[in-house]
């Protein structure tokens, strides 16, 4: 068994159990207090280490965007499915070995392809402010969805990559 199709399994059953003021951190849920750079596990080897890391930004990506299409009421044949959204339009999370933060190009298709095109826009700024290896696919964050605001917000020690231009109003 591919370790992807493992992380993208524990993904899909941890998005429905994640609860709302709960902090998520690699696929798991955290104290809100933690320290959002804490190590993540080493295997030893440096590429087997960030295909890891790599598989828990995703699975912390889809358990949002899994969240944020129930928070709107879409569920059953309206709810999140990667396999339709993600490398949709020309901003959406794109196949390659960037595909959280690489560029799209041209005209957002629609509302939804304007939402990621602002998110990797927002990914571009934290590249320019913090160095071109603090992308979503290799530096652990903290989000937790708020009800009092109704989105995903920053936790007290970590900035998270584009809580208000990912969400859907």
């Amino acid at each position: 068994m591919k370790l992807s199709t493992f992380f993208a399994t524990v993904a899909v059953a941890f998005a429905d159990i994640v609860a709302d003021d709960v902090c998520v951190s690699n696929g798991q849920e955290v104290s809100c207090d933690a320290a959002s750079t804490q190590p993540i596990v080493r295997s030893g080897r440096p590429e087997v280490d960030r295909e890891l890391n790599q598989e828990r930004r995703y699975s912390d990506l889809k358990a949002m965007a899994e969240k944020l299409w129930k928070k709107n009421g879409l569920d059953g044949d309206d709810a999140f499915d990667e396999r339709k959204y993600w490398a949709y339009g020309c901003h959406c999370y794109l196949l390659g070995d960037r595909p959280m933060t690489e560029m799209g190009m041209g005209r957002p298709k629609d509302a939804l392809d304007t939402k990621c095109k602002a998110y990797k826009e927002c990914q571009r700024c934290v590249r320019k402010n913090h160095g071109d290896e603090c992308i979503g696919e290799f530096v652990a964050y903290m989000w937790k969805w708020t009800n009092k605001k109704g989105y995903f917000c920053r936790t007290k020690r970590s900035w998270i990559v584009p809580t208000r231009a990912f969400r859907v109003r």
